[in-house]
């Protein structure tokens, strides 16, 4: 069988990157990409994680509609002591929107991804995993994980609560085991506790270990992060996929 990757575009793409960041202590809302209409054609996912900073352990409700994919969480159980991400998914259809939460607190961030050409079984999700720093350091590495098939989209999400005035929170992201790495979404904050951001991905070609992934971050902190493989479609001997490989991404506001 062949099997056609996910894919996230690069800004040369038709439809291009799409990122709209804000963060603070009052955010509920989830927005979708702003060029994105869905259209049950597109076969797409999306996929919104959730970045807490500065809270004990929210009573989140996960969106009507939406899965509760992976949770992950650094630090003790006081307010200024702790990490949190969460992350969701759906297969997206024709009219879905902004997505609003509810039952959070502390300062938050959203980003909220649409992924084209996944797997169209019932989960197009492989192996899943979720780590945590608990040392401040300003190197990122996160162990690989061992897909089940070719051309897995291998995505990397990650929360920390570092403050800083740098614009580039992930610099010279690599994985010698993956092609195309790069990110996709970063973003650094001064205010507070902080809460910086970042995404990033590469596809495996072959099935198997897809190695470490590293990454210099401009400040010692403690993050958390997941990693998800996604599948792709089997195109059943080398044809093309319809709807395209895109992806967009969205950021909450």
């Amino acid at each position: 069988m062949a099997i056609t990757a996910p894919y996230i575009p690069i800004a040369g793409d038709p439809e291009g990157n799409y990122t709209r960041g804000s963060q603070g202590s009052a955010l509920n809302v989830a927005s979708k990409p702003t060029a994105y209409t869905p259209a049950t054609a597109d076969n797409a996912i999306g996929i919104i994680s959730l970045g807490l900073c500065n809270t004990t352990a929210p009573a989140v409700t996960t969106p009507s509609g939406w899965t509760l994919l992976e949770t992950t969480s650094q630090g003790g159980t006081v307010a200024g002591d702790s990490v949190r991400q969460y992350t969701y998914w759906r297969r997206l259809v024709t009219g879905d929107g902004d997505v609003t939460f509810s039952g959070i607190t502390g300062n938050r961030f959203f980003v909220y991804t649409v992924i084209l050409g996944p797997d169209t079984s019932a989960s197009p999700f492989g192996t899943i995993t979720s780590g945590v720093q608990n040392t401040a350091t300003s190197s990122l590495s996160i162990s690989g994980i061992t897909t089940g098939q070719n051309n897995s989209l291998v995505l990397y999400i990650i929360s920390s609560e570092l403050s800083s005035s740098s614009t580039n929170f992930l610099s010279s992201p690599a994985n010698a085991s993956l092609a195309s790495v790069r990110e996709h979404y970063e973003t650094c904050v001064t205010n507070g506790t902080g809460n910086s951001r970042g995404q990033a991905s590469g596809e495996l070609v072959t099935a198997g270990a897809s190695g470490t992934f590293t990454a210099t971050m401009p400040g010692s902190n403690v993050h958390v992060w997941t990693t998800i493989e996604v599948k792709g479609i089997d195109s059943g001997g080398g044809g093309t996929v319809l709807g395209g490989r895109t992806s967009l991404l969205g950021v909450g506001r």
